[in-house]
């Protein structure tokens, strides 16, 4: 069904690019995935109003999607979907003919500069960082915290409901959070059954953001291999490599936000509709993957008016372009914002406000101290003691503007050098390298307007993310847009071999480490591997008491029992469904919610976590650990009502 339904994503991801002239090969890619994605979310959309989420109606509805595209290709001219398809082209070209002979002979691959050579040794590391964890990712069960409690949560509801809307007793972040990166999970899920591949969303995001930032490079007039070395830095830095085994949505959104700007700045380059087409998608799947695309905006509006002016769009094109851009975010951003406004009166919902800052707060100058201190990081490596005292000699300075609320931990002023996929950020490159590239850029001389711009888009992301939100130890992962919107810059070091050179030996200093030691999916030790375990046992690495609470849950009642739970907003729900999502779970609010399930018979028991206990005159119920306790069906069931 998995092969069936990518098949089916064909014409999407070749057709729709052709369709619409999208210019360049690696451009062509880019709108491609956007496309493909955009079909899927709204597939799902669709299928949910009508209460059909079922891998069979997926199917019927990305083949109606697919024929709808073959006709619209059709007659609009047929035009060869890709250009290194066209074979009467490549024959009729004779530098291409070229290219193929020196291909043939290898000597295509033999760099002529020495910045080249560091170029092709950059790419050759991101592609082999990318295959070992596309093999991590498919060797390891999904064990991050979040989506336990609500990625794959809520995937799990959804498929069991038939139905991406809002359902009894889901948590805030289950129910509020921006759905499209889960709804790109749940396709895969319920075509292939299983989670398998569930962090391929993640991982293809990774890839995608490469061809992005190349591209976005390559219209900040770079030339190829600078650009090429742009994308390849950013692909091996800790935070995107760790984070593309999981089921976040960091790169989700960070991959459509870079996908927007670089098509709506082209086409304000080039007056362009059809680019306008493709960035617009891009910005609407953004917007309804993650609120921190908002954070982005400004930034990536900037980036489009400098050009705008650059190219003197006028009025009339530049009201018709944010017509596009509108119909975009409501058509493929707009799916959980609006029941959120209409039962809760927010966009966010509950859930923007676990880390929203309410109410006056702190200056907004600690926020900013504390979330730029994120980038004091070099996970596995041990810097010199001179560096550490420095490091602190700074952090005293600033002490008195960075106390403040912090969550997830003590805030402190320490270079992070722990591997965890959640609280690392961007290794030496983003401690040393990226801060000095954006200063010098957005505030230096001569720099060109394009790339001044770009530098403040970056820049702009920090400094609203730090007034909008409550400084945590997860922001690492959170500022991922933030460098990718930079990331097109990291090509002003591949003109050179000794900056480039240094850059890639500071990110290599972390590479390593994070694709071996990640506390999440460590591989070494060889004896503590990941890969020695069984599923059920990786799932359950990261959360000790829970993995205590299922195990003793297993020995009590069969896999595919029906369960009815109570839990707090951290709470893991998601194991309880099992592999192939073959049990049923029911989610309630309080205990007294789950009582009339519990009494009629329609679940064998309840599980109850990170909450009140069950009234103490039950009997027959049994402790499965610290704070989770398993209430059996016949505890209750022939009680009278109180």
């Amino acid at each position: 069904m998995l092969l069936l339904g990518v098949l089916l994503l064909g014409p999407s991801l070749i057709l729709l690019p052709a369709t619409l002239r999208v210019r360049g090969r690696v451009p062509i890619a880019l709108a491609g995935l956007v496309f493909a994605a955009a079909t899927v979310v709204l597939t799902v959309e669709l299928l949910s109003l009508l209460y059909v989420l079922t891998p069979t109606w997926i199917v019927i509805a990305e083949f109606a999607v697919a024929l709808i595209v073959l006709v619209v290709w059709w007659r609009a001219g047929a035009t060869a979907p890709w250009p290194w398809l066209c074979i009467r082209s490549w024959a009729s070209n004779p530098g291409r003919l070229q290219r193929l002979r020196s291909l043939a002979r290898g000597s295509a691959f033999v760099p002529r500069t020495a910045s080249g050579a560091v170029t092709a040794v950059a790419v050759v590391v991101a592609a082999a960082a990318l295959i070992v964890q596309f093999y991590v990712g498919v060797s390891v069960a999904p064990n991050n915290w979040d989506s336990m409690t609500y990625h794959l949560s809520r995937v799990a509801y959804w498929l069991q409901y038939d139905s991406a809307l809002r359902y009894s007793g889901g948590t805030a972040r289950q129910l509020g959070s921006a759905p499209n990166a889960e709804f790109m999970i749940a396709w895969i899920y319920a075509l292939l059954g299983t989670d398998l591949l569930a962090f391929f969303v993640q991982w293809i995001s990774l890839l995608g953001l490469g061809a992005g930032i190349f591209s976005m490079a390559r219209l900040l007039k770079f030339g190829v291999g600078p650009s090429a070395f742009a994308a390849a830095l950013f692909v091996i830095l800790p935070q995107p490599i760790m984070q593309s085994t999981t089921t976040q949505n960091d790169l989700v959104v960070s991959f459509f936000l870079v996908a927007a700007m670089f098509f709506l700045t082209r086409a304000a380059r080039d007056r362009c509709w059809p680019d306008c087409v493709v960035g617009a998608a891009a910005f609407g799947l953004a917007v309804g993957t993650k609120g921190t695309a908002l954070i982005a905006a400004p930034g990536i509006l900037l980036v489009v008016v400098v050009m705008a002016r650059q190219s003197r769009l006028g009025l009339s094109q530049v009201a018709r372009y944010a017509a596009i851009v509108a119909a975009g975010v409501v058509l493929l951003g707009s799916f959980v914002y609006v029941p959120n406004f209409v039962e809760e009166g927010t966009l966010g919902g509950a859930a923007s406000k676990m880390t929203s800052r309410q109410g006056v707060g702190p200056v907004a100058a600690t926020s900013l101290v504390q979330a730029l201190w994120t980038f004091a990081d070099s996970p596995g490596v041990t810097l010199p003691p001179a560096v550490s005292d420095a490091v602190q000699a700074a952090g005293r300075a600033v002490r008195p503007v960075a106390v403040g609320p912090f969550q997830g931990g003590q805030f402190d002023f320490a270079i992070d050098s722990g591997i965890q996929e959640d609280t690392s950020a961007f290794g030496l490159v983003g401690f040393i390298v990226l801060p000095l590239l954006l200063l010098w850029t957005a505030f230096g001389w001569r720099i060109p307007p394009l790339r001044r711009a770009v530098a403040l888009a970056a820049i702009s992301y920090a400094v609203i993310l730090a007034w909008g939100l409550i400084p945590n130890v997860w922001l690492g992962r959170v500022l991922i847009p933030m460098v990718a919107i930079g990331a097109a810059l990291f090509a002003s070091l591949g003109r050179r071999a000794w900056l480039s050179g240094l850059a890639l030996i500071l990110g290599c200093l972390s590479l390593l480490p994070s694709l071996r030691e990640n506390a999440g999916k460590p591989l070494r030790p060889a004896a503590a591997s990941i890969l020695k375990l069984d599923r059920r046992t990786q799932q359950l690495r990261m959360n000790p008491a829970a993995a205590e609470s299922f195990i003793a849950l297993d020995a009590l009642v069969p896999a595919d029992a029906p369960l009815a739970f109570v839990g707090g907003e951290d709470s893991w729900d998601y194991p309880l469904f099992g592999d192939g999502l073959q049990r049923v779970v029911l989610r309630f609010g309080s205990f007294d919610e789950a009582l009339p399930s519990l009494k009629a018979g329609k679940v064998a028991g309840l599980v109850i976590s990170d909450s009140s206990p069950p009234p103490p005159e039950l009997r027959g119920v049994t402790q499965l650990g610290t704070s989770a306790w398993f209430v059996p069906a016949s505890a209750v069931k022939y009680q009278p009502a109180p």
